[in-house]
């Protein structure tokens, strides 16, 4: 539901308000560790899959670093074009995401 996901964010947000950037939130026995990992429903709590949350703020002062053009070897981005096409159906999202650097050197952008 929708609208619980985002009750949920917003006392989530309130908690982590007074929280160091960065942190490392343990999880067990805490109100993190007892969020569901897909909702506030899910009965698998983010404390059964994890030990701890690094919190690096707020959604908003978050940055998107792409890596340089010609810094990932080939044969990871052959892999990594794999995994793209098994997981989103084509690598259309995976090149937004690497940018220049998701065509090998010397060869046309895809």
């Amino acid at each position: 539901m929708a609208g619980g996901n985002l009750a949920r964010r917003v006392e989530s947000t309130q908690r982590l308000e007074g929280i160091r950037i960065p942190s490392l939130i343990p999880l067990p026995g805490t109100w993190a560790g007892n969020l569901g990992l897909r909702g506030q429903d899910d009965a698998l709590k983010l404390e059964a899959v994890a030990d701890a949350l690094l919190y690096l703020g707020p959604p908003g002062s978050l940055t998107l670093e792409k890596p340089e053009a010609g810094s990932l070897e080939p044969a990871y981005l052959e892999e990594l074009d794999r995994r793209a096409r098994v997981e989103w159906g084509d690598t259309k999202l995976l090149r937004q995401l690497l940018g220049p650097a998701g065509s090998p050197p010397n060869s046309p952008p895809r």
